[in-house]
C-alpha cells in the first residue's frame, strides 16, 4: 500500500507538475508538497485521540485533496494520450488540462468540505410492501448511517443530528455504519449526543 501511495504521487509530479509552468521554485514547492501529502496520508486513518486532532485534521485533508488530484491526473492522461494518438497533442492542450486538474481538485475539495460540515440533510424514501398489516401503514423509521465521530465529527455536529432525527418524530431510529473512528474512551463525550434519540418503538444500533 504505502509503494501505491508513492508511485502515485510520483505519477502526479511527473505527469502535471512540468506542465504547470510553476519555474524551478514553484516546482520544488509543488514536488514538497507531493512529498508531504504522502506522509500525512497515513495519519488520516492511523492517528487516533484528542491529543492528535491538527494532525489527524490534516491527513485527512491531505487524503481528500490527492483522491481528487490522483483521479483528475489519471483522467488527463488518458486524455492526453487519447490527443497524442489522434494528432491533436499541443503545449497548449498540456498546460491547460493541467491547470483545469487543479481548479478541478479545489472545486472538489471546497464542495466536499461544505457538504462534510453541514448538519447531514433528511432524505425521505417511501418503501412499498405487499401485505404490509394495516397496523404499519405510514410507520416511519429513521436511518443515522457512517457517522465517523473521531478527529473531525464533534459533540456539536451529532447534537444537532440528533435534534433533526428527533423533529421527525419517527416510529423506529436505526443507526447503521461506522459510528467511531478512535478510542471509545476518547471520544464518549463527543458521541453521547446520541443518548437523545427517542422514538417511539426504540433505538437501534
Amino acid at each position: 500500500m504505502g509503494i501505491l501511495l508513492i508511485g502515485l504521487h510520483a505519477f502526479v509530479g511527473v505527469t502535471l507538475i512540468p506542465d504547470l509552468a510553476l519555474g524551478p521554485f514553484g516546482s520544488v514547492l509543488a514536488w514538497a508538497y507531493l512529498a508531504l501529502s504522502a506522509v500525512l496520508m497515513r495519519y488520516g486513518v492511523l492517528v487516533r485521540g484528542k491529543g492528535n486532532a491538527v494532525l489527524a485534521w490534516s491527513g485527512l485533508l491531505a487524503m481528500g485533496i490527492f483522491s481528487s488530484l490522483s483521479i483528475f491526473s489519471l483522467l488527463r492522461a488518458f486524455v492526453l494520450a487519447v490527443a497524442s494518438l489522434a494528432g491533436w497533442e499541443s503545449a497548449r492542450l498540456e498546460q491547460g488540462s493541467a491547470y483545469t486538474v487543479i481548479v478541478a481538485v479545489v472545486a472538489v475539495t471546497l464542495f466536499g468540505l461544505l457538504n462534510a460540515r453541514r448538519t447531514a440533510r433528511v432524505v425521505v424514501r417511501d418503501i412499498a410492501l405487499r401485505n404490509l398489516p394495516a397496523a404499519l401503514e405510514g410507520f416511519s423509521i429513521v436511518q443515522l448511517s457512517d457517522i465517523h465521530v473521531g478527529p473531525t465529527i464533534k459533540r456539536g455536529y451529532i447534537d444537532a443530528i440528533a435534534k433533526r432525527a428527533n423533529g421527525l418524530s419517527p416510529d423506529l431510529i436505526v443507526i447503521t455504519g461506522d459510528l467511531v473512528d478512535g478510542s471509545v474512551a476518547d471520544l464518549r463525550d463527543d458521541i453521547a449526543p446520541l443518548a437523545q434519540l427517542s422514538a417511539r418503538h426504540g433505538v437501534y444500533v
